[in-house]
Formats: structure tokens, sequence, C-alpha cells
């Protein structure tokens, strides 16, 4: 067990054992296209759009449209989150620990599956019949910081960027982080009744603005710039051979303590390139 778990130990005062503040689910799993697949890689298959031919006389012979299949891999990885709880270290709590410990563990789990989403989005995606073909996003899909933070300027953008690739209306996100949540704060489009019915600030959330359904995920700053991700539903794709799964045993090779241990394997990419839109802001 944590060498800290002597915090919990009957001396202190709460009787109660409280999770510090965290992002408990992943918030980024249900924005792609989910697969449950056997193995450690996966791939995404893609169909190319096609032109239509016009017949220019009778009784001609027909032309046959060369339909382009393509593909994305995606590498699964193995993560897991493991604890012990001492069977001397129960007798000593108020409370029993083992509870809180599982749910950390899921939370844990759920977060880095949004580290992998997030990465994937912007990183490079895989293409070719094995996925030896490495495919960046395009600067053509990315919108510069512009020494600004997140403006309307830059949802709109992103919105004609969209449009322009014919990506469906349906199933648009667009994800940022709390700084981001600041600046639309202050874009009077957002929080104002004459303009729609977000009430953004009524509670200081965001659900939909703009076709997008906005996510607030906490992502790190690269050299003080922020990019936040403007994407379709189907531009993700999302592999798990296992979902998250939580284990508590006893173990009498350890004196029966109890362990709290948890595992997931998880991959994604990028699965079309015009429907993802990196959003810089300061």
């Amino acid at each position: 067990m944590a060498n800290s778990v002597t915090t919990s130990f009957v001396q202190q005062y709460k009787n109660n054992l409280i999770m510090l503040y965290q992002q408990k689910a992943s918030k980024l799993r249900e924005t792609g296209r989910i697969e449950m697949v056997t193995g450690k890689q996966a791939f995404f298959e893609r169909l190319a759009a096609s032109e239509a031919l016009q017949k220019t006389s009778r009784h001609s012979e027909q032309d046959i449209v060369d339909s382009l299949h393509t593909r994305r891999m995606v590498t699964l990885a193995d993560y897991y989150w493991n604890d012990y709880i001492d069977k001397e270290d129960r007798l000593k709590m108020l409370i029993d620990p083992q509870s809180p410990y599982a749910q950390n563990a899921a939370s844990a789990l759920g977060r880095k599956l949004d580290d992998v989403i997030y990465d994937a989005l912007r990183g490079s995606a895989y293409s070719g019949e094995t996925g030896t073909t490495t495919v960046t996003l395009p600067s053509a899909q990315k919108i510069a910081h512009g020494s600004a933070g997140m403006t309307l300027a830059k949802i709109l953008q992103a919105h004609r960027m969209l449009n322009a690739a014919e990506v469906p209306m349906d199933n648009r996100y667009f994800v940022i982080e709390s700084n981001g949540l600041e600046d639309l704060l202050g874009v009077s489009q957002l929080t104002s009744a004459d303009f729609n019915a977000v009430r953004l600030l009524t509670t200081g959330e965001i659900n939909s603005f703009m076709g997008f359904r906005w996510v607030v995920y906490n992502f790190a700053a690269e050299s003080n710039v922020y990019y936040g991700l403007a994407f379709h539903r189907d531009s993700l794709g999302v592999a798990l051979a296992q979902d998250v799964q939580v284990e508590i045993d006893r173990l009498p090779t350890k004196h029966y303590l109890t362990q709290v241990y948890a595992s997931t394997s998880i991959g994604a990419t990028r699965v079309m390139e015009e429907g993802v839109v990196e959003v810089a802001y300061q």
C-alpha cells in the first residue's frame, strides 16, 4: 500500500476517505468510432469519394468506377493501475478503502484513454496495407494561434473548413481546455441570451455552439500554446481490445493483503484528415 496510508489511520479527524479532485470518467471516448478488436493491431477501413460517369451514346459499353480503398492502422497498448491494502492497515482505518481505490484505478485509466485519443488526433496516423506509411495532419488543417486566445473567429474558421470538406454537420466535437473556456466567457455571442440559448454565464459550461458539442479536457500547453481540436466523430477511430476491468483479490503470498488492480488495452488513430482541424490559442 502507498506509504501515505498513515493519513487514513484512526488519528485523523475525518471518517471518510475523500478522493482528491480529479477527472473521473473518460471525456473523449464517445467522440469517436469505437471498435472492439482482438490483437495488438487493428485497421479502420476507408473508402474514398468517387465521380459519377456520363453516358454519351446509346448502347455504349460502361466504364468501371475504380473505388479507392485505404486503411488506417492503430497499435494498441496495455495500461494498468495497481496498489495494495495491507490487512493491518484496514484494521487501523475507520473505513474500508477498497471501493475508493477501485474508483481511483478506473478513473486513472479513463484519463489515460483521453490522452491516447488526443495524441492520436493531433499526431501521426499510419496508412497503407500494413500501416507503414506515416500521415501527419496537414498545415491546411491547422489554425494558427495568432498571439490570441480562443476566439469566435477561430471557431467560425474551423466550422468553415469542415463545411468546405463536406464533413457532416452532425456528430461534430470541439475540444478545449479550461483557458479556452475562460476565453469563451468573453465572447458575447455565446454569453448573451440575445444571440443564443447556451447561457454560458449561468452555469460556466458550454454544451453546444456552432454545431459543435464542446468538451473541456485539460491537455497541457506546449510552449505556452494550447491546441484545441474541432473534428467529426468518424474522423476518430478508437480500438479497445479490453475495456477497463477492475479486480480486487487477496494475495496469500503477501500476508493476505488486498490487491486492487485495473487494466485496459486501448489504441486510437485519426481516420480522416479532412475531418480534423487543430485550433491553436494562447
